[in-house]
């Protein structure tokens, strides 16, 4: 463990090795719901605002918006492969509220995560509507 601190520090591939750091970080425990910025920093060993900065910077994403992205993945992985409702989902991908959840993925994805029509019938083939028009 080194400490990384201040803008300064580092060639952009040590930058870059810093940001593969923290996203196999989140990578790995995105479904925690205490997941932040400062976990992260913390678990790799430095300041959460210089991580806030290199983040950004290599990933042209904000810390928020790849977590997020991340955890509504794995939801419509889970819409599409099991019957769990949206509450089950919502924790098993690392949201405490179920409204929240639900308002995020209806904002990225234009529909709300219990209002897929033919979820399970598109799974099983008993419809002809596919899930992936949905998703």
């Amino acid at each position: 463990w080194r400490p990384r601190w201040g803008f300064g520090t580092g060639s952009t591939a040590a930058r870059r090795e810093n940001v593969e750091e923290g996203t196999g970080y989140i990578d790995d425990h995105y479904d925690c719901d205490t997941l932040s910025l400062n976990l992260v920093a913390e678990n790799i060993g430095m300041s959460a605002s210089y991580l806030s900065a290199i983040f950004s910077q290599n990933m042209q994403k904000t810390f928020v918006e790849y977590v997020t992205e991340k955890r509504i993945e794995k939801a419509k992985k889970l819409l599409k492969q099991t019957d769990k409702n949206s509450g089950e989902i919502a924790k098993e991908v690392g949201y405490k509220d179920s409204h929240y959840f639900s308002f995020v993925f209806k904002k990225l994805q234009g529909m709300q995560s219990e209002r897929i029509p033919c979820r399970k019938e598109a799974l099983t083939g008993a419809s002809p509507v596919s899930l992936s028009t949905f998703l």
